[in-house]
C-alpha cells in the first residue's frame, strides 16, 4: 500500500493515465510569466502579440534559443536548421535585430517562409511550426511570424542546401550549421559525429520491455508541471 505525504488536490485522467497533483492552485498564475520555452510548448492560439512583446523585452542581445528576421529571406534556413542542431528555438519575422521593433510582415510571407525551409532544408519532409500571430486592430493586416523548432521533434542533423562556385562551375552543398551566441558557425567534426550518432541510437533495435511513457502535463505557458507529484498508470 503506497502513503503519500500531503493530500492530493487534484486528479488528471488522460489516455489510461492518472495524474496525482498538489498545490494546484498555483496554477493560476503560470499564465503571467513568458519565456522562449513557453512560446516553444504552448498552443498556437496561446501566442498573443502581448507575449511576443514580452518575450522581446526578456530576451537578450546574443539569444542561441530566439533570433529576430525583419524580413523572410532564404537565410531563415539557416537560422533554423541551426536552432534544430543546437538547442531548438523561436525565429520571429517581423522584428528588428538591432532596435527589436515589432513592424510585421504581410500575411503571404507566411507562404514564402515555408517554401524556404521546403526547398533548403534536409532531410526532405521535415515540417516545423510555423503560423503567425496578428499585430492588433491597429494595423490589421501584418503579422509576426513565428517559426518553433523543437529539438525533440527534429532528425538530427538538419542540413541547409548552399551553392558555390569551383573553377567557373556552379555546386550545390550541404552545410550544418548550430547556433552560438549572437549567430551561426558551421558545426565542427565532432558535433558532427555526435548529431549522427543519436540517429543512429534512435533506429536501433530494442529487444527490452516496452513501457508507454507518460504523457507529462504542463502549465498554460509551456512549461513542466511542478505541482505533479506522481503518475500511475491504470492498465
Amino acid at each position: 500500500m503506497a502513503a503519500f505525504v500531503g493530500a492530493p488536490r487534484a486528479w488528471w485522467i488522460h489516455n489510461g493515465w492518472r495524474r496525482v497533483a498538489a498545490n494546484a492552485d498555483s496554477m493560476a498564475d503560470a499564465g503571467s510569466v513568458t519565456s522562449w520555452q513557453s512560446l516553444l510548448y504552448c498552443a498556437q492560439a496561446d501566442v498573443t502579440i502581448e507575449r511576443v512583446r514580452n518575450l522581446i523585452a526578456v530576451t537578450g542581445t546574443e539569444s542561441v534559443t530566439v533570433e529576430f528576421k525583419e524580413s523572410a529571406t532564404p537565410r531563415i534556413a539557416d537560422s533554423v536548421a541551426a536552432m534544430a542542431n543546437t538547442y531548438g528555438g523561436l525565429v520571429l519575422v517581423g522584428v528588428t535585430d538591432v532596435d527589436r521593433e515589432i513592424v510585421g510582415v504581410p500575411r503571404e510571407v507566411i507562404g514564402h517562409i515555408s517554401g524556404f525551409l521546403a526547398d533548403l532544408l534536409d532531410p526532405p519532409g521535415w515540417l516545423t511550426d510555423v503560423f503567425e500571430v496578428p499585430l492588433g486592430d491597429q494595423d490589421p493586416d501584418r503579422y509576426v511570424v513565428m517559426i518553433r523548432i523543437r529539438r525533440e521533434d527534429v532528425p538530427r542533423p538538419v542540413f541547409v542546401q548552399a551553392t558555390a562556385s569551383f573553377s567557373r562551375e556552379k555546386r550545390r552543398l550541404y552545410l550544418a550549421p548550430v547556433r552560438m551566441p549572437g549567430g551561426t558557425r558551421q558545426a565542427t567534426r565532432d558535433e558532427l559525429e555526435a548529431l549522427f550518432a543519436e540517429r543512429t541510437a534512435s533506429q536501433a533495435p530494442d529487444y527490452g520491455w516496452q513501457f508507454n511513457s507518460p504523457d507529462m502535463p504542463r502549465t498554460p505557458d509551456g512549461r513542466e508541471d511542478s505541482t505533479v507529484d506522481l503518475v500511475l498508470h491504470s492498465g
